[in-house]
């Protein structure tokens, strides 16, 4: 079955507009400028007349409408592209990234972390709107007492955002609001100065018996390494294996 539409033939740019209103068939005119007005006879010809009117003012006038229709829907598709929230964009990313993160551990690792720290702030919004504030949101009230976590909540996400730029979901000039060379580091001090250690409770003298006890029945390096440690006197200094030859 062949299908008809009414179709107006014109000519863009600098040249005037023929104004003739036919009735085509799908394999007509691919060489002309065209503008479609419906389909045939469904849509009847006092309302063609009236719709090549209105195409022709806008050529008169020097638009194109075939041009501005395709103009219309890339910019909808950009606008669709860019509403792309950011909890959906974590998983577009593991999907594009997946191998390079890790095993199935990490990735449920970095989804956890995600959870916990930014989608209470920013998960709901679109990528294109995260700013550095929204970033600064996520990370101040961990960077000092989870440092460790942090720094790696800001690595990921910023590679989030950059995977989103690329992808057109977020302007290629759009400064990523989680790097930190000249962002982030002009607002926290630097990971290895904040102090992330955590002073352990000391061993009572009643409670030293059972316990070096307790690290002999268990045995394995990690265990004769505490001990050793604790018989040396190494002052927090991490012992090393040492691997002899017969």
């Amino acid at each position: 079955m062949v299908s008809r539409r009414w179709c107006l033939r014109s000519v863009a740019a600098d040249h005037p507009p023929s104004g003739k209103v036919v009735a085509a068939t799908d394999n007509h005119w691919r060489a002309a400028s065209r503008d479609w007005a419906g389909p045939y006879p469904e849509v009847g010809i006092a309302q063609t007349r009236e719709r090549a009117r209105d195409a022709k003012e806008k050529i008169a006038s020097g638009i194109d409408r075939v041009e501005a229709r395709r103009a219309a829907r890339a910019a909808l598709a950009a606008a669709q592209r860019r509403g792309l929230k950011v909890d959906n964009a974590l998983d577009r990313w593991i999907e594009a990234k997946g191998p390079q993160i890790g095993n199935e551990k990490a990735v449920k690792y970095l989804r956890a972390s995600f959870a916990s720290y930014v989608m209470p702030h920013i998960g709901d919004m679109a990528v294109h709107e995260v700013a550095t504030q929204d970033v600064l949101r996520i990370l101040q009230p961990i960077w000092a007492e989870k440092n460790e976590t942090a720094r790696k909540v800001r690595m990921r996400l910023e590679a989030v955002l950059s995977w989103a730029a690329v992808a057109g979901h977020r302007p290629h000039d759009q400064p990523n609001a989680a790097r930190w060379k000249g962002n982030l580091a002009e607002l926290f001090p630097a990971p290895e100065k904040v102090a992330s250690k955590v002073n352990q409770p000391a061993i009572g003298q009643a409670d030293l018996a059972p316990w070096w006890a307790s690290l002999a029945r268990r045995g394995g390096m990690t265990y004769g390494a505490a001990r050793f440690e604790c018989q040396s006197g190494g002052q927090g200094l991490s012992p090393r294996p040492l691997p002899f030859r017969g």
